[in-house]
């Protein structure tokens, strides 16, 4: 019986992946990197300490990762802030199913830094239970380890969580830790769709049909 949901937050409860891949390939494009057309595709799995690992490790940038790091920081804070909108419907069925007794939580790949202050502009402080960042596991979203740490720290069984996700990365492991996974459409990761239904419990293209 499931007890939990958990969401993703990036291209999942939020439109937020345009603005992100448009600062991410801003700074490359500045620079007169020449990267590969579908470097996101490389990238998104990895968080922003990672990515930002992998670019100064592949690139050179002339700086190091942890200034690299800030630089995205400080630039996507601020549109977390402001801007970036949700993605429609998300909020009604985050109500109706708070109200329904389920547990909500987040497990996202961004920092505290990006997902609090746009959490509380768009007055959702109430829904969560937990709302874990990058910074609240030694792990990221990219090992089976955080989904099974997850459930653990919500006491329930992988079994009862279900992860609700547009990256086909993070709902493989999610449900090799055990828990249901539906995939959430997105234009980011549209192309994965298919995949995605082969080994998933479920696949939305917007959260009216997560009722």
């Amino acid at each position: 019986m499931v007890k939990a949901y958990i969401f993703d937050l990036d291209g999942t409860l939020l439109d937020s992946m345009p603005a992100a891949t448009k600062t991410i390939l801003g700074y490359l494009d500045e620079h007169g990197v020449d990267y590969p057309s579908d470097i996101i595709k490389t990238l998104a799995p990895l968080g922003y300490p990672g990515l930002s690992h992998y670019l100064v490790k592949e690139y050179s940038l002339g700086l190091t990762c942890e200034e690299l790091y800030a630089h995205y920081m400080k630039r996507l804070a601020a549109v977390y802030a402001t801007e970036i909108p949700a993605k429609d419907g998300a909020e009604k069925t985050l109500r109706t199913l708070k109200a329904r007794g389920y547990r909500l939580n987040i497990l996202t790949g961004s920092p505290h830094a990006f997902l609090d202050p746009a959490i509380k502009r768009l007055g959702w402080e109430d829904l969560f239970e937990n709302v874990w960042g990058v910074e609240d596991f030694s792990t990221n979203k990219s090992v089976v380890e955080t989904f099974v740490e997850a459930a653990k720290r919500l006491k329930l069984s992988s079994a009862e969580c279900v992860m609700v996700d547009d990256s086909v990365h993070s709902l493989r492991f999610a449900n090799q830790a055990g828990m249901k996974t539906i995939g959430c459409y997105d234009v980011f990761s549209a192309e994965n769709e298919n995949e995605i239904r082969t080994f998933a419990d479920g696949y939305i293209k917007n959260f009216k049909e997560l009722l």
